[in-house]
Protein backbone atom coordinates (compact mmCIF):
# COMPACT_ATOMS: atom_id res chain seq x y z
CA UNK A 1 0.00 0.00 0.00
CA UNK A 2 2.86 2.25 1.08
CA UNK A 3 4.38 1.89 -2.35
CA UNK A 4 1.42 2.30 -4.64
CA UNK A 5 1.03 5.65 -2.82
CA UNK A 6 4.79 6.61 -3.35
CA UNK A 7 4.26 6.30 -6.76
CA UNK A 8 1.94 8.78 -6.86
CA UNK A 9 3.54 11.61 -5.71
CA UNK A 10 6.84 12.82 -7.50
CA UNK A 11 10.12 12.26 -6.66
CA UNK A 12 11.40 15.70 -5.90
CA UNK A 13 8.36 15.98 -2.97
CA UNK A 14 9.49 12.17 -1.37
CA UNK A 15 12.22 12.06 1.26
CA UNK A 16 15.75 11.14 -0.24
CA UNK A 17 15.74 7.49 0.64
CA UNK A 18 11.97 7.15 -1.04
CA UNK A 19 13.48 9.08 -4.01
CA UNK A 20 16.20 6.00 -4.55
CA UNK A 21 18.81 8.36 -4.40
CA UNK A 22 22.01 6.61 -5.36
CA UNK A 23 24.03 8.71 -2.51
CA UNK A 24 25.95 6.51 0.10
CA UNK A 25 23.67 6.43 3.38
CA UNK A 26 26.50 7.86 5.36
CA UNK A 27 26.90 10.86 2.48
CA UNK A 28 24.67 14.09 3.86
CA UNK A 29 26.52 16.80 2.63
CA UNK A 30 29.34 17.79 -0.09
CA UNK A 31 31.61 20.33 -0.25
CA UNK A 32 32.74 23.51 -1.93
CA UNK A 33 36.08 23.65 -3.21
CA UNK A 34 37.78 26.77 -5.12
CA UNK A 35 40.95 26.90 -6.90
CA UNK A 36 42.98 30.49 -7.19
CA UNK A 37 45.49 30.72 -9.64
CA UNK A 38 49.24 31.55 -9.04
CA UNK A 39 49.91 35.73 -9.23
CA UNK A 40 46.03 36.13 -8.93
CA UNK A 41 45.20 35.11 -12.69
CA UNK A 42 41.47 35.84 -13.43
CA UNK A 43 41.04 31.91 -14.22
CA UNK A 44 39.55 31.06 -10.43
CA UNK A 45 37.27 28.59 -10.12
CA UNK A 46 34.87 26.80 -8.05
CA UNK A 47 34.50 22.92 -7.98
CA UNK A 48 30.88 21.40 -6.35
CA UNK A 49 32.81 17.59 -4.65
CA UNK A 50 30.59 14.83 -3.62
CA UNK A 51 32.48 14.05 -0.40
CA UNK A 52 31.79 14.86 2.93
CA UNK A 53 35.62 14.92 4.50
CA UNK A 54 37.03 18.78 3.38
CA UNK A 55 40.79 16.87 3.03
CA UNK A 56 39.72 14.54 0.55
CA UNK A 57 37.38 16.84 -1.47
CA UNK A 58 40.72 19.32 -1.80
CA UNK A 59 43.14 15.76 -2.68
CA UNK A 60 40.70 14.99 -5.40
CA UNK A 61 40.34 19.01 -6.81
CA UNK A 62 44.67 19.56 -6.65
CA UNK A 63 44.73 16.17 -8.22
CA UNK A 64 42.12 16.43 -10.62
CA UNK A 65 41.98 20.32 -11.85
CA UNK A 66 44.52 22.26 -9.92
CA UNK A 67 47.96 23.35 -11.73
CA UNK A 68 51.24 23.26 -9.27
CA UNK A 69 51.15 26.80 -7.24
CA UNK A 70 46.96 26.66 -7.18
CA UNK A 71 45.66 27.53 -4.30
CA UNK A 72 43.17 25.45 -2.86
CA UNK A 73 40.74 25.94 -0.55
CA UNK A 74 37.42 24.50 1.21
CA UNK A 75 34.58 27.15 1.60
CA UNK A 76 31.93 24.78 3.21
CA UNK A 77 29.44 22.53 2.94
CA UNK A 78 27.09 21.94 0.10
CA UNK A 79 23.76 19.97 1.00
CA UNK A 80 23.05 16.38 -0.08
CA UNK A 81 19.69 18.29 -2.19
CA UNK A 82 22.02 20.41 -4.10
CA UNK A 83 24.14 16.78 -4.93
CA UNK A 84 21.45 15.13 -5.95
CA UNK A 85 20.24 18.06 -8.29
CA UNK A 86 23.40 17.97 -10.38
CA UNK A 87 23.44 14.04 -10.26
CA UNK A 88 27.10 13.40 -8.20
CA UNK A 89 27.53 10.21 -7.24
CA UNK A 90 30.15 9.95 -4.21
CA UNK A 91 33.92 10.95 -5.28
CA UNK A 92 32.52 13.05 -8.14
CA UNK A 93 32.79 16.53 -8.41
CA UNK A 94 31.25 19.54 -10.91
CA UNK A 95 32.55 23.10 -11.74
CA UNK A 96 30.46 25.29 -9.60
Amino acid sequence: MQEALLAQVPNYCLPIRAAGCRLCSDMDHGRLIRVRKQNGDSGAGAYIVALPDSGKAIALIKNKVAAHGDTVEDLGRVSDALLIAMKLQPGSFTRA
